[in-house]
């Protein structure tokens, strides 16, 4: 990798570490790379891994922030460490921090015009305070100029507080040093007093000229200085440098409000939902593992398995859900450990397998002997595993969108960049993993679930029109909430990406003995048809049926896959 690309790379990572909307970018500047590299690109290099863990560290610790609607403007400001405040629609201060007073001089009844930026960027907050809903973005992230120096300052900015249209948070980089941080610093990177007074003052924005008078020293001797920090701390320039620094600065902060404390267990919960189709129940598993699942349709009834897919939408349309109860059918669909209030998996256990067993013990609970399993696009693999286990008792596989190995360059080339994206890091890189779920899960709380589908599935129309659709937007919306509720949600991702795309598993898929049908859409991005049908013609059992005006999201489709599942189950012997 060149150090334009390198550099590329790393100032793309950052920039979603500060501003997740913004992974569309970096998924394009790693795809152009890819795309134009002679040679594999080397993401697992030490000094790369090292970036995107400290960026991860930046985006975790922001996403673990309280969103409970039911907190006051005050209790949202005290969730942060650096400068935060309310600000209402005529731009007085109803709330603010501990912080945002010592460093900012403003608490509740100041003006905006009392904050120590330039006068041109106090009024550029204004114009942006005071513009329609529509016209502010989600989460929109503002870069102004400090009054008294020359100092650059990031706002990141939360319209509509609480659902209150009238309120507005605002999260500033004016930080306060942690007590415990310079000594942190002094003692990972063996600095010097005085260098770590310089990098205090270069994490807070100064610049060389400005922190030489400040420190009374003269300006060669702090760019010295620099030089030394840079070379200390393996990072290439000061913008890197600042970075890892405000990384070790959350670090630093001993006290985490929202991390659960030692000894509280999480309520199990067994209840029917607002439609009375859908049951969440429990059971454990292991060594005392809370383990969840659905049960959808008729409590009674012959049940199936569906897999929801690494995405976790564990629901179906309504109507489809409705046909399963009234046809006296139940779809068990598993919360896979680590996704909404399953507990984790062991350490350093592969994530697959232990999906797999778990869904085997559900399977043992509830005395299932013998069923189909209906399987949504990468969850194919999870059924082809569960088949190969124990094909006595999973008799046959239904897979909607199924994605099938991608053993080989040309089946890697054929998928979007977001795909290629998750499937090269997850094989070459996979300490990025936690990040790249991160990036993810930032990008649709900054832009909304439905931009970011219509981001990953832009290439298929038929997929953007299936978006319009209300009873599927509905059941995206359902199921994801039910899975990805936990606040580590990531690293479950991560770890179960890393398991699934980290192996080939063509040979378990040709020598499945289980009958498998598959319902594929021409359009598909993440499965693309010319790579189904090379695999249905490796093997000459395997059923393909095709929808040239479908591409991933076969929702619509539900009467026939589903009626393949009944046909497998009325094939059981009584």
């Amino acid at each position: 990798m060149t150090n334009d690309l390198r550099e590329a790379m790393i100032g793309g990572i950052y920039d979603v570490a500060v501003d997740p909307s913004r992974l569309e970018e970096l998924v394009t500047i790693w795809s152009d790379m890819f795309d134009g590299a002679r040679g594999p690109l080397n993401f697992a290099s030490p000094e790369l891994v090292t970036h995107v863990e400290r960026a991860a560290a930046i985006l975790e610790k922001s996403q673990s922030l309280p969103s409970d609607t039911s907190k006051s403007p005050a209790q949202w400001t005290t969730a942060f460490r650096n400068a935060a405040f309310v600000v209402n629609g005529i731009g007085l201060v109803v709330a603010s921090n501990e912080a945002a007073a010592r460093k900012l001089q403003i608490s509740p009844g100041s003006s905006l015009d009392a904050l120590p930026l330039e006068s041109e960027d106090v009024e550029r907050l204004h114009t942006y305070l005071s513009a329609p809903q529509r016209a502010r973005a989600n989460n929109a992230t503002l870069l102004m100029r400090s009054r008294s120096s020359d100092a650059t300052v990031v706002l990141q900015i939360t319209p509509t507080l609480n659902g209150h249209k009238d309120l507005t948070g605002v999260s500033t980089s004016f930080h306060v040093w942690p007590e415990n941080l310079s000594a942190l610093l002094a003692s990972a990177f063996n600095l010097t007093v005085s260098e770590t007074e310089v990098l205090k003052d270069l994490t807070f924005g100064y610049p060389v000229k400005e922190i030489a008078a400040r420190r009374n020293r003269l300006e060669t001797t702090v760019r010295t200085q620099v030089r030394r920090l840079l070379e200390r701390t393996s990072t290439r320039n000061q913008v890197e440098l600042v970075r890892m620094t405000m990384v070790l600065m959350d670090l630093a902060h001993t006290v985490d409000d929202n991390k659960p404390k030692p000894g509280t267990a999480r309520r199990a919960a067994k209840q029917r939902d607002r439609s009375g189709l859908a049951e969440t129940c429990s059971l454990k598993v292991g060594q005392g593992r809370k383990l969840e699942y659905l049960s959808i349709g008729a409590p009674d009834g012959d049940a199936f398995v569906m897999l929801p897919t690494d995405g976790g939408f564990t629901r179906l349309t309504e109507s489809a859900e409705t046909w399963i109860s009234r046809q006296h059918l139940k779809m068990i669909v598993p919360i896979r450990a680590g996704y909404g209030n399953s507990d984790f998996a062991p350490a350093g256990e592969n994530a697959l397998r232990v999906l797999v067993e778990d869904i085997i013990a559900i399977a043992d609970s509830l005395g299932i002997a013998r069923c189909p399993i209906l399987a949504f696009t990468d969850d194919f693999h999870t059924a082809v595993e569960l088949a190969a286990t124990e094909p006595n008792r999973f008799t046959a596989i239904v897979g909607v969108g199924a994605v099938m190995p991608a053993s080989e360059p040309r089946h890697l080339k054929r998928m979007p960049a977001w795909t290629r994206f998750v499937i090269h890091n997850a094989r070459f890189a996979p300490r990025t993993m936690p990040f790249v779920g991160l990036a993810i899960i930032g990008f649709v709380r900054s832009l909304g679930p439905r931009h970011f589908l219509e981001s990953a599935l832009g290439s298929s129309p038929a997929d953007i029109q299936a978006l319009q659709d209300v009873e599927v937007q509905a059941a995206l919306l359902r199921g994801d909430n039910v899975a990805l509720q936990s606040k580590s949600f990531h690293r479950a991702w991560a770890a179960w990406a890393v398991a699934n795309y980290g192996e080939d598993w063509q040979h378990k898929l040709l020598a499945c003995k289980v009958p498998i049908t598959l319902f594929a859409g021409v359009q598909d991005p993440f499965s693309p048809i010319e790579t189904v049908r090379e695999f249905a013609e490796r093997k000459p059992d395997l059923k393909l049926i095709e929808y040239a005006d479908c591409g991933q999201l076969l929702y619509r489709h539900w009467p026939e896959f589903l009626g393949e599942i009944r046909q497998a189950l009325l094939a059981e012997p009584c």
